[in-house]
């Protein structure tokens, strides 16, 4: 079974009231457009969004937030309080990289998520996160900023000083 039963102009009401952060329903179902979070959500898959703010995350949820014009779902990894603001850092699971996001930015937490044949690929846990799944997610975050970052840009300063060399 296919959960996708909303029309065109219904998905298009659903991205337009997340991106003006005032979701006039309780949940709705958006595409899946790109494979930042794969394979967890895959592309040409559906996602259940359910409209909430930064309140209602936990680190481990994957959070939809406004990134521009754009509306972006990635993993909550931390949530961190800085200067009486929240701030969340998130990171696709198939990025080398998360970044911090304002709090604000946070329109609605998946609940659900499937694939193009209806396949179930995610659902929120209804209690706690699991502490492995987490650990695993936080681990891979720190590896690539300690390991893979210095990396990039030793590699950066070595091309730089060939450049110089070669001039």
């Amino acid at each position: 079974m296919n959960p996708r039963t909303e029309s065109s102009a219904e998905l298009i009401g659903g991205w337009l009231d997340l991106q003006a952060g005032l979701p006039n329903r309780e949940e709705l179902v958006l595409p899946v457009l790109s494979g930042s979070m794969a394979p967890c959500l895959p592309v040409g898959g559906s996602v259940r969004v359910l409209a909430s703010s930064w309140r209602q995350c936990r680190a481990g949820d994957i959070v939809v937030f406004r990134k521009a014009a754009k509306v972006v779902a990635h993993r909550c990894l931390w949530r961190l309080r800085i200067t009486r603001r929240c701030w969340l850092f998130q990171k696709g699971d198939c990025d080398t990289f998360g970044h911090l996001i304002d709090g604000r930015q946070v329109v609605g937490v998946v609940t659900e998520a499937w694939d193009a044949d209806g396949v179930v690929t995610y659902r929120r846990a209804a209690g706690p996160i699991p502490r492995r799944e987490l650990r695993r997610h936080r681990v891979r975050e720190l590896r690539a900023r300690l390991l893979i970052g210095p990396r990039a840009l030793k590699r950066l300063a070595k091309r730089a000083v060939q450049r110089v060399l070669e001039r």
